[in-house]
């Protein structure tokens, strides 16, 4: 037998090398953290006996469906997925076409055991809007990794508080919301600085949601508001603790 990892790390979206990383993890029973993102090309079989302990997965949408099926996934962080085609444009603006359906990901009786889900944008956008989604009632955490920019001026990459809306009352015990940009809230250019008033909407939609934490400085540093008001002080919060209600 193989030597027995814990936790992989395979952040390359590029097919060459997908089958031999297959390959690797079906030899893997230790695994409880994985971390593969592949390019908008590749379809997967994976068999069900493989990393039975996997309770942590990072991935895009090929790879999310290779390996959240059969498995007790219980955090799942959901990239956004490379598209099939970069030049499309609709109305002016680059249109993102996928590869395989993400509304099939959150259809499998798997993702509703989720507890803890972080989303992308763009794939927060595409099941946002799908009649089809139906959420989770068993989602505790929710995290969104969009950013701030100004969103009044149309910018098409614009955090949008009008698709929080929608999606937050499909998690019916949702507790924690996250919002993690790559730059820090008040570090946007065009932002106000004050998102209470948005928050507090929020709160009045999802009757168990308990905190809301927003990045507000590098290095996992969040401003945390709770029943719609913000605390005084600043939290640090480590990566492998943002998914986790606590």
């Amino acid at each position: 037998m193989p030597f027995q990892l814990n936790r992989f790390i395979w952040m390359v979206q590029y097919h060459k090398y997908d089958k031999q990383i297959q390959t690797f993890l079906e030899s893997q029973s230790e695994l409880t953290d994985v971390r593969w993102a592949t390019s908008y090309s590749v379809v997967l079989q994976f068999p069900e006996e493989s990393c039975p302990k996997l309770n942590s997965f990072v991935g895009s949408t090929s790879t999310i469906k290779t390996l959240l099926p059969s498995r007790s996934i219980t955090e799942l962080c959901w990239l956004n997925e490379w598209a099939s085609d970069q030049n499309v444009a609709v109305g002016g603006a680059l249109e993102s076409k996928f590869r395989h359906d993400p509304i099939e990901v959150t259809e499998l009786k798997e993702f509703a055991a989720l507890r803890g889900l972080s989303l992308e944008g763009p794939v927060l956008d595409s099941i946002a809007m799908d009649p089809r989604f139906k959420g989770s009632s068993s989602l505790e955490v929710l995290e969104i990794a969009a950013e701030f920019n100004d969103y009044q001026s149309g910018y098409p990459d614009g955090f949008k508080w009008a698709i929080l809306r929608i999606i937050l009352p499909k998690f019916s015990r949702l507790k924690k919301l996250v919002i993690t940009p790559r730059r820090p809230f008040p570090q946007t250019a065009n932002m106000p600085h004050n998102p209470t008033s948005e928050i507090g909407q929020l709160f009045a939609q999802c009757l168990n949601l308990r905190c809301v934490d927003i990045l507000w400085d590098r290095d996992g540093i969040y401003r945390r508001w709770v029943d719609g008001g913000p605390l005084p002080n600043l939290l640090s919060i480590k990566r492998d603790r943002v998914l986790k209600f606590e």
